[in-house]
C-alpha cells in the first residue's frame, strides 16, 4: 500500500528555470556589483554594475549604470551604459544614455535616447555587431568598472 518509489526524479532543466517566476528587485534596493540570472528579471532598483539575463524589464524607478546583456529588454527607467539585446524597447518616459546593440529596436514617443545604436547581425554563433570590438570602440564607449573594486567614497559622494 505504501511503497517507496524507486524512480529517480530528473533535475530541473534550464528551460524550466527560464519558465520560473521572474526575479524581482524593488525600488528600495541599491546594488554595487553584477546581477546574473538565467531567467527574467523585473528591476525597479538602482545598480552600479552589469545585468545579464534572458529577459529584463526596467521599471520607471530603475537606474542602471553599466551594461545590460539579454535577449529581450524593456526600458521604462534610466540606463547609462550599454544595452546588447536581440529586442530592445525604449518605452515612453524612459531615458537611455549610451550605446544600444540590437537586432530589433523600438523607441516610443516620449522616450529619450542620447547615444548611438548599432544593429546586430545573426550568424550561427548568435548575434553580434559586424566586428563588435571595433563597433564599441567606434561608438566611443568605455566599459563600466563593474567587476573591479568600487571606490565607495566616490560613489557615495557623487
Amino acid at each position: 500500500m505504501f511503497r517507496k518509489s524507486t524512480k529517480l526524479q530528473a533535475a530541473p532543466s534550464k528551460s524550466a528555470a527560464k519558465k520560473a517566476a521572474p526575479t524581482v528587485v524593488s525600488s528600495d534596493l541599491h546594488i554595487f556589483g553584477n546581477l546574473v540570472s538565467e531567467g527574467s528579471i523585473d528591476f525597479d532598483g538602482h545598480i552600479d554594475g552589469n545585468i545579464r539575463c534572458s529577459a529584463l524589464v526596467l521599471r520607471p524607478n530603475a537606474v542602471v549604470n553599466g551594461e545590460i546583456h539579454a535577449e529581450n529588454v524593456q526600458v521604462f527607467g534610466l540606463v547609462k551604459g550599454l544595452i546588447k539585446a536581440k529586442v530592445v524597447h525604449l518605452c515612453a518616459g524612459s531615458k537611455m544614455e549610451g550605446i544600444v546593440l540590437h537586432e530589433n529596436l523600438t523607441i516610443d514617443e516620449g522616450a529619450s535616447m542620447e547615444g548611438k545604436c548599432r544593429r546586430l547581425v545573426k550568424d550561427p554563433g548568435g548575434f553580434h555587431a559586424p566586428n563588435e570590438d571595433e563597433a564599441v570602440q567606434d561608438l566611443e564607449y568605455e566599459p563600466t568598472s563593474a567587476g573591479k573594486p568600487v571606490d565607495m567614497l566616490r560613489l557615495i559622494a557623487g
